[in-house]
């Protein structure tokens, strides 16, 4: 100091240590060292978006003038330089007369020391943008002085698994005193050059107290083009940060705002946002080894949205079969869902979510698995041992097996390649086949079964669902029982049978499509192979299920008499 030269910036404050004539405030030395507290409280977020400081420190000066430094707060050094080089090629782009969109993105690590007690580093990604392609914010950017530059910083704490909604802070190079009107609702630090107030703690807002302000309207074209933008760049440049997906997914998912928190005029950054993120490959899917998508290509799973009403088991066993056959499949936080169906849908309405319709037509289409190898054609009909000596029983296992080959043509040429069913068929266990039907008749569009291999049999194996004329094709039908008519009557033949023992639901929902022979249209197609079985069709059945041998007219009084 006594050299009359100091190379940094200095502020001096009138520390009274006793009142005066011009103001009877004192500082004791007290107040003076919670001020500094509250300096370091907050201190590893001072230097996000200055231009050109990267240390500040804290000295003590005993009587004998030594330095004493109690605290530090900096770039972390092998940083520096590069950040210095980022920043001073931003500001030159900045400066530019009608300064087109230009954006930088980048990671800093900031480390405070605090002599004998701590050593904490602290990660960030900050996204700065400058620039914009509306005439009204540039004009306004000559006429007030102001750089038309906006920027969003996210801390990488990847430690933390809490979420706490709404601790962003507003940055004007410096941060803004958090009192309730400059909160913005948003988990991400918001800096930019904003109209403010004359104590500089507020911003202006469009308002009986400003009317025809251009600071007021200056920060409101802020948000709508600028704040906007950059946010959801920030978002995808997140996603493009060589970390863990894990991580990553935790922390992306953090600064998706939450629009029933978001604060006042900070709203005006919801719907543009949300329609660029729509663009962007910012959802996670664990498809194909984890990937990121965008909502376009996305399918949304709501499945456990409480109104959907779908037990979390079947909707386990959905997400599992649409994940093993590589579909992009996402599902957003709550918080996101509710903007995306805000802001998102009403302009996109042909994105996709799970339904029963779009679960059918997954698993009738070719799997693009890629173990290659396994039986495609096979009706899942396991060979078993009944003491029927039945040829009749024979031939219909035989015809319903050409019955699912010819549907599995008629399958083919209406586009749904529908071969490859075995192969996620031969991943589930019953128990999941069943609950996976249960799911796909939810919406009781039963003619677009057709295909797929999940009606249960009283043999405990699967059969193909196909339409079916029974007036003209009666040996491809599958029974069902009753207490009148019950299957016990007939001694083996359980293929020909709906399995009795699935859940009641399911089983009254493929019983209440099921075709009555007695009452029905005979050049009618039933949409299902199912038929309810009837007084009429018990003698015949009957006749059918019995041995050959036992047809032999010699044998006929004796075994029924």
């Amino acid at each position: 100091m006594s050299s009359g030269f100091y190379g940094g910036t200095l502020f001096r404050f009138p520390l009274r240590k006793w009142p005066s004539r011009l103001s009877s405030k004192s500082y004791t030395t007290t107040k003076v060292k919670a001020l500094f507290e509250a300096f370091i409280e907050e201190a590893r977020l001072i230097l996000l978006f200055l231009k050109n400081i990267d240390t500040i420190g804290i000295y003590e000066t005993s009587w004998n003038d030594k330095e004493k430094n109690i605290f530090s707060v900096c770039i972390k050094e092998s940083l520096k330089a590069s950040i210095r080089d980022i920043k001073q090629k931003f500001i030159q782009m900045a400066l530019r007369p009608y300064c087109p969109p230009y954006e930088m993105s980048y990671e800093v690590e900031i480390e405070e020391f605090r002599t004998g007690v701590y050593k904490q580093e602290h990660k960030f990604m900050i996204t700065n943008r400058a620039g914009s392609e509306s005439k009204r914010l540039m004009e306004l950017a000559s006429i007030l002085h102001h750089l038309p530059w906006v920027g969003v910083a996210t801390p990488l704490d990847f430690n933390s698994a809490k979420v706490d909604f709404g601790k962003g802070r507003v940055f004007c190079y410096l941060p803004l005193p958090p009192e309730s009107d400059v909160r913005t609702g948003f988990n991400v630090h918001i800096q930019a050059s904003f109209g403010l107030t004359d104590n500089r703690r507020n911003l202006k807002w469009p308002g009986p107290e400003c009317q025809n302000d251009d600071s007021a309207e200056w920060n409101i074209l802020l948000l709508n083009d600028m704040i906007s933008k950059a946010y959801s760049n920030h978002v995808y440049n997140l996603t493009q940060l060589k970390y863990s997906s894990k991580d990553i997914v935790q922390i992306v998912n953090s600064i998706i705002p939450n629009m029933d928190i978001v604060q006042g005029h900070w709203r005006n950054v919801l719907e543009p946002l949300f329609r660029d993120l729509s663009d962007k490959a910012v959802f996670w899917s664990n498809s194909c080894g984890g990937r990121w998508i965008s909502l376009k290509e996305a399918v949304i799973d709501r499945l456990a949205d409480p109104s959907a009403n779908i037990p979390l088991d079947v909707s386990d066993v959905v997400l599992k079969v649409l994940k093993e056959a590589g579909e992009p499949v996402i599902t957003p936080p709550v918080h996101a869902m509710k903007a995306i169906d805000k802001y998102v849908f009403p302009i996109y309405s042909t994105i996709q979510e799970i339904t029963p319709s779009y679960v059918r037509k997954v698993l009738k289409r070719e799997t693009t698995d890629s173990r290659k190898g396994f039986p495609t054609n096979q009706l899942e009909y396991s060979p078993r041992s009944h003491h029927l000596g039945s040829q009749r029983w024979t031939a219909t296992r035989k015809l319903l097996s050409q019955t699912s080959s010819v549907t599995q043509n008629d399958q083919n040429n209406d586009g749904l390649q529908g071969q490859a069913s075995f192969i996620w068929h031969s991943l589930l266990d019953t128990s999941e086949k069943l609950l996976l039907l249960k799911f796909i008749v939810k919406d009781e569009d039963f003619a677009d079964l057709k295909g797929i291999p999940l009606l249960p049999l009283a043999d405990k194996t699967f059969a193909k669902f196909h339409p079916n004329r029974y007036s003209t094709d009666p040996n491809s039908a599958i029974f069902i029982a009753s207490r009148n008519n019950p299957q016990a009557l007939f001694y083996g033949g359980l293929e020909r049978f709906l399995d009795e023992t699935i859940d009641s639901d399911l089983y009254e929902c493929l019983r209440k499509v099921a075709l009555d022979p007695d009452n029905h249209n005979k050049s009618s197609i039933s949409p299902t192979q199912l038929v309810i079985l009837t007084v009429s069709l018990v003698p015949g059945l009957l006749s059918e299920s019995l041995p050959h041998d036992w047809k032999n007219p010699n044998l006929a009084q004796v075994l029924f008499f």
